[in-house]
C-alpha cells in the first residue's frame, strides 16, 4: 500500500512539474511574439563589423507593448547614437520583463497616468529620454 501511495506522490510531482516547465515555455512563446523580431543576420554583420544599429533598426525590433509604452510615456524617438542605445536598452529589457502581462493589461486598460513607474524596469530610461530630448530641444 505505501508502495502504490510513493507512486502516486512522485506521479503528482512529476505532472507539477511539467506542468510548470510547459506553462512557463508557452509564456516565452508568447513573449517572444509580443516582444520584437529576433536579431537578424544584419544586426550580427553590424556587431561583427564594430557598427551601432540605427534608430531604425532599433525601433523594428521593438515590440507591440514597448512602441506603445514609448508612447504613454511620451518618449519621441531620437537618432543621436545616447537615446539610440537607450531604445536598445529598452527594447531588451522588455523582452527579459517579468512584468510582461501586468504590462500588457495596463495598456489594454486604456494605459492612464503613471501607473507604469510601479512596474516597469523602463521607467528611469523613458524619463532620461525625455530630459535629453528636452534639453537638446532648449539648446538647439
Amino acid at each position: 500500500m505505501k508502495s502504490i501511495n510513493l507512486w502516486a506522490n512522485a506521479n503528482r510531482v512529476v505532472t507539477g512539474m511539467y506542468r510548470k516547465w510547459r506553462q512557463q515555455r508557452e509564456q516565452q512563446q508568447s513573449r517572444d511574439k509580443l516582444v520584437g523580431r529576433p536579431e537578424t543576420a544584419a544586426d550580427q554583420l553590424a556587431a561583427q563589423a564594430g557598427r551601432a544599429p540605427g534608430l531604425s533598426e532599433v525601433m523594428l525590433r521593438l515590440g507591440s507593448n514597448t512602441r506603445r509604452m514609448l508612447n504613454v510615456a511620451g518618449v519621441k524617438a531620437s537618432s543621436n547614437p545616447q537615446a539610440v542605445t537607450l531604445l536598445a536598452e529598452i527594447g531588451q529589457a522588455c523582452a527579459h520583463c517579468p512584468d510582461w502581462e501586468r504590462c500588457k493589461r495596463w495598456l489594454e486598460a486604456g494605459a492612464r497616468g503613471k501607473g507604469y513607474l510601479e512596474f516597469c524596469p523602463n521607467a528611469a530610461r523613458f524619463a532620461q529620454l525625455k530630459a535629453d530630448a528636452t534639453r537638446s530641444q532648449s539648446t538647439g
